[in-house]
């Protein structure tokens, strides 16, 4: 940037943001900034001073009813709320100060810096970016350099001024003045130090789109918009910007076509004349800049207050920002909530604070009739004026409640039904001038609604979380308990056998080691609960020694009664499958344990290891638990595995067989359930050993049917 330049943007810039609105905006990015040093610069500028006095003392900071000392009043707005003050500030005097230097026509230049704004605002919209009051700042600003070079250098940017905001102008920029206006916009933008790309967005608005691919989205947004304001949909300029938002040409199309009427509608609020009228003195011209100076400041400053309502965690703190916000933003004395509840269909007072309890008592009801409730409904800002015909009681008892003769409601709308109202307690000389801001009022009320169901949106997803993992947490220690009762009922009986021999002075045979291996289980079995990791299945287990032994276990530890036979049928060889052994025992022990229970009159339960099948093109040995009991219902049998009641009581009373379904499933293998009044029966394939499996009983040691 040359160095005349800058200094001619710095001179212009100093009467309008003096040096105490600089320091104060270094001290608060400072880390280690005390108040005392804020208050020293403070007090040194008037004007700043009393809006700071007039903020802290108003009700929605202040609820002790002392009046706050300029010390305490930096304390209790916090470093946020000081920046977006002197921000607001500094804004309002910038382009106050181009409104009363910058001659002749400004017509073209606001037209197109509208026409940017409203696309900005639309693409933000088109492409979810979640700041869409920021994007149209940044569209209404994209120029701003050029507005402060021919303020700075009347004569040499003059020419500049005139034409097209176009690619091409900034090389001639360069070469004439060695800085273009993107430079001089961003290095003014920058100077207010936003938490934002708003000055990125600005440098970079003419940049090659394959330079900006990376970069932030309001970066590429402002671009986009600008092309599409100068060039039109169908130009390669705006297909070629199109495509850093992956978007078709013609999905920008209905944007283009109703820009005219959106930029009217805007102009009109801001009291904008767009039509060539010759510039004056105290022309309407003049006054038209300083109206969109006033806007542009309510602008910063909505980005600035609304950019911390996305970060509360619950739904009191965001509120009590947003109160907040509004009463700096829009003068207001102080502010309150009504939030909609939809089952009784009324708005209802929200306290954010111990001195305004009685809030929780007002209940309005939400029918068309009174002025909150038709915003609400209309999703339109309402002004309650003193004495008003239309305002009811519940609302002149809001107004009492909040100290005020007349207030402004925002609606907060949300989906499917709205959220609530915003109410703003002001001064009855307020309510022209806020009429006239009612575009802002809009913006506000929106990023308000957008971050409450947003934060409404994420505590949601972290209930159903926090439910979930509980659940969860539940259902993995009923599977525990279950798991761990098998291998301690069978040490239990292994004792009172013990017990017996010792009693008789019988010799001990492998109770011992069968004992020891039990409990070894109980501590795998616990730790299988803790381990996430699927089991290892390098090992070869032979099912066919599984099998014996869980019907030695079953005979040997009382758990039948004389007229229940359990029986094992298997090869005399080895038949081997890479599984963990213990998941095979919990397996067959949960089928027999469970068929043991359901015959309480006797009958035969049989396993049997009927060698390898080929099931769906793949090798898997068939193992399978029948018995002769009474049989499962449809319903039962329909939903097997699933969460469901068995005939058994107890607490974990039908767990077993989902919890052989989950093991079967952790071994990669299948299991199939049939069940007649003749008995039910388990079929379970495990994956086979690769490469084939030892020969079985079957002669081949292969079929092509599951049978037992």
């Amino acid at each position: 940037m040359s160095t005349e330049i800058r200094d001619r943007l710095l001179a212009i810039r100093l009467p309008a943001m003096p040096q105490v609105l600089l320091k104060l905006l270094a001290l608060c990015h400072s880390e280690d900034v005390a108040f005392a040093d804020v208050a020293e610069v403070v007090t040194k500028d008037a004007g700043i001073s009393g809006r700071i006095l007039s903020v802290a003392n108003s009700a929605a900071f202040m609820r002790n009813g002392k009046r706050l000392s300029m010390e305490q009043a930096l304390t209790t707005l916090g470093m946020n709320t000081i920046k977006s003050l002197v921000i607001g500030e500094s804004v309002a005097q910038v382009f106050s100060h181009f409104s009363r230097q910058c001659p002749g026509d400004l017509s073209s230049f606001w037209r197109h810096s509208l026409t940017t704004a409203v696309i900005a605002k639309e693409i933000a919209a088109l492409t979810d970016y979640p700041h869409a009051e920021e994007a149209y700042l940044a569209g209404l600003l994209h120029d701003v350099g050029r507005l402060a070079l021919v303020s700075a250098c009347p004569k040499e940017y003059g020419a500049f001024f005139l034409s097209p905001d176009n690619d091409a102008i900034c090389a001639l920029e360069k070469k004439s003045l060695d800085i273009t206006h993107a430079e001089a916009g961003a290095w003014m933008v920058e100077r207010w130090n936003l938490d934002s790309f708003l000055a990125d967005s600005v440098l970079y608005h003419h940049e090659p789109v394959a330079q900006i691919e990376s970069t932030p989205p309001l970066v590429r947004l402002v671009l986009l918009a600008n092309r599409l304001a100068e060039h039109g949909p169908n130009s390669p300029q705006v297909s070629e910007a199109a495509a850093l938002f992956k978007l078709a040409p013609d999905a920008l199309s209905p944007i283009a076509e109703r820009t005219d009427a959106l930029v009217k509608q805007a102009a009109e609020q801001l009291g904008i004349e767009l039509k060539p009228e010759s510039a004056t003195p105290q022309g309407p011209e003049n006054a038209s800049h300083a109206l969109l100076a006033e806007e542009v400041r309510q602008l910063v400053l909505t980005t600035e207050a609304t950019r911390p309502l996305f970060g509360q965690q619950n739904d009191q703190e965001l509120l009590q920002t947003l109160v907040r916000s509004a009463c700096i933003l829009f003068g207001a004395e102080d502010a309150a909530i009504l939030l909609h509840d939809p089952r009784e269909s009324v708005l209802v007072g929200t306290p954010l604070d111990k001195n305004r309890q009685r809030l929780a008592q007002i209940a309005l009801p939400l029918t068309a009739g009174a002025p909150i409730s038709d915003s609400v409904i209309s999703n339109t800002p309402a002004f309650l004026e003193p004495d008003a015909t239309t305002v009811g009681v519940g609302e002149k008892q809001l107004l009492r409640v909040l100290g005020a003769e007349a207030a402004v409601c925002l609606p907060l709308a949300g989906t499917p039904h709205a959220l609530g109202a915003l109410i703003c307690a002001v001064r009855p000389a307020q309510l022209a001038d806020l009429r006239q801001r009612i575009g802002l009022l809009q913006a506000f009320a929106a990023q308000g609604a957008r971050a409450l169901a947003s934060t409404r949106q994420q505590q949601t997803m972290l209930a159903e979380g926090v439910k979930n993992v509980a659940e969860e947490y539940s259902s993995s220690a009923k599977r525990l308990v279950h798991e761990a009762n098998n291998p301690l009922a069978i040490i239990k009986n292994y004792l009172s056998v013990l017990d017996t021999k010792l009693q008789q002075k019988e010799t001990l045979g492998g109770e011992l080691s069968i004992l020891n291996d039990e409990i070894d289980r109980v501590g795998k079995i616990l730790k299988s609960f803790t381990d996430a990791r699927p089991a290892n299945g390098s090992k070869l287990t032979d099912i066919n020694r599984i099998a014996k032994d869980v019907v030695r276990l079953f005979e040997e530890t009382g758990f039948t009664q004389a007229s229940l036979r359990i029986t094992a049928h298997t090869g005399n060889e080895a038949l081997n499958v890479p599984a963990d052994a213990n998941l095979v025992r919990q397996i067959l022990i949960n089928l027999v344990k469970n068929a043991v229970e359901a015959m309480t009159d006797g009958g035969e339960i049989r396993i049997a290891t009927n060698g390898l099948i080929n099931f769906g093109g793949e090798m898997f040995v068939e193992l399978c638990v029948r018995d002769t009991g009474p049989g499962m219902s449809k319903e039962l049998l329909g939903n097997v595995f699933g969460p469901v009641k068995s005939s058994k009581g107890g607490e974990h009373r039908g767990l077993g067989l989902r919890i052989v379904n989950e093991l079967i499933e952790k071994l990669g293998g299948e299991v199939i359930c049939s069940s007649s009044n003749e008995g039910t029966s388990f079929t379970i394939l495990l994956p086979a050993k690769q490469g084939g499996a030892n020969p079985t009983r079957d002669g081949d040691g292969m079929r092509h049917a599951t049978g037992s």
